[in-house]
């Protein structure tokens, strides 16, 4: 049961991408049939000629069909950094649960790791639905340029609970709300020790309270990018 549960949640979101290829095929017409008058047009025109799932498009497309969204998340499950990271808690996990009795070093750590992969799996697809159906970008968001801690710190949270509309306006965001609830939900089904209905919501909480978490550190990523650099420089001087 596990071994298909995991199957399905890794494969999800893999598997939109060529569900979604003959819908997005027609509305993906190259730009450039229709003369060109200006730099804009010339970008648009170079963008549509590189393939839907090109990175830079990925990044810089305003708006993402349903297969880039798909592309998008399976390329965040395939990554090499996302890979070691859940080596890597899979690996804590396997430590707190080393003097469990019934504990099995064979069995349990590519246990925990096949439901780490399995969780996030789950969380991308319900992003990946959620965020289509309401028109919402999963994409992270640029510093605010608000001044100030408080201003700074409201801002990334706002980009959490609220998303951009057709309009320009905002609407509550449900995307990350669907994520958390789909990991926590999965966690439960897989979890041999909180079965119950609230230890999952429980889950879904921290899922949720995790985008708060990177909203933060996309804010102040330019600071903390630059520190890092000063203390590496400093580091090579010593």
């Amino acid at each position: 049961m596990r071994s298909i549960t995991l199957l399905v949640a890794i494969c999800l979101v893999g598997a939109c991408a060529e569900f979604a290829e003959a819908q997005d095929s027609a509305a993906l017409l190259p730009a450039s049939t229709s003369e060109a008058s200006s730099s804009t047009d010339s970008a648009a025109s170079t963008n549509d000629r590189l393939p839907v799932c090109n990175p830079y498009r990925l990044q810089s497309d305003a708006s993402l069909t349903f297969k880039q969204r798909a592309c998008y998340y399976k390329n965040e499950l395939i990554a090499p950094g996302f890979v070691l990271q859940a080596g890597v808690m899979s690996a804590f996990a396997e430590l707190r649960m080393s003097n469990r009795p019934g504990h099995n070093d064979n069995q349990d750590y590519p246990e925990h790791f096949a439901n780490y992969y399995a969780r996030h799996a789950a969380q991308d697809a319900g992003e990946l639905v959620v965020g289509y159906l309401h028109h919402e970008d999963m994409r992270p968001h640029r510093p605010s340029g608000e001044q100030g801690f408080v201003r700074r710190a409201g801002a990334a949270f706002m980009s959490v609970l609220t998303s951009r509309d057709a309009n320009g306006g905002t609407t509550m965001a449900f995307a990350p709300i669907a994520g958390s609830l789909s990991s926590g939900m999965v966690s439960t089904a897989l979890s041999s020790r909180t079965t119950s209905l609230a230890g999952g919501f429980e889950h879904s909480g921290f899922v949720y309270s995790t985008y708060f978490f990177k909203a933060l550190v996309q804010e102040f990523k330019p600071e903390l990018n630059s520190y890092t650099h000063r203390l590496l420089h400093h580091g090579k001087q010593d």
